[in-house]
């Protein structure tokens, strides 16, 4: 081989080796034309103002003798002639993952409480919420929709 054929060789390859790069480059690179997709919005008062919104007592639709009582961040349940029972919540926009024991599956969009006693915390993904109605699951439980109705 002589010594233009061996340039040529080395240039043919060099331009091949640079279209490689370009080509991975590209692939890399993300479009600029893609826009993410928002997030759900929930509708009803806004995080800072569910705690405000869940204060009073709330009559169950279902089950009529069963009232909810919310003062502060205490929620008192009230069951036919049961006595009393009483558990602070603590209020967030969406539910901790690791303190309702969701995962990316069936971790709640939306608002959430806790509600803490002793035997543990229930979380609570609500639904609808507003100054006369309410509306929430329990996650992880039986996915029956509790409704109550402000009173």
């Amino acid at each position: 081989m002589d010594r233009n054929t061996i340039s040529a060789f080395m240039a043919r390859n060099i331009l091949y080796l640079i279209a490689s790069v370009f080509i991975a480059l590209y692939a890399c690179d993300a479009p600029k034309n893609q826009t993410a997709k928002p997030a759900p919005v929930a509708t009803g008062p806004s995080t800072s103002d569910l705690l405000d919104v869940l204060q009073g007592r709330w009559r169950n639709l279902q089950d009529t003798s069963y009232l909810i009582d919310i003062s502060d961040d205490l929620m008192t349940h009230y069951k036919g002639k049961a006595a009393p029972e009483g558990y602070s919540i603590e209020v967030y926009n969406d539910c901790p993952t690791t303190m309702c024991h969701v995962d990316s599956l069936t971790a709640s969009n939306g608002w959430c409480f806790i509600e803490k006693s002793e035997q543990g915390n229930n979380c609570f993904q609500v639904l609808t919420c507003d100054t006369a109605s309410l509306r929430f699951i329990l996650l992880g439980g039986s996915g029956d929709t509790l409704s109550f109705k402000k009173i």
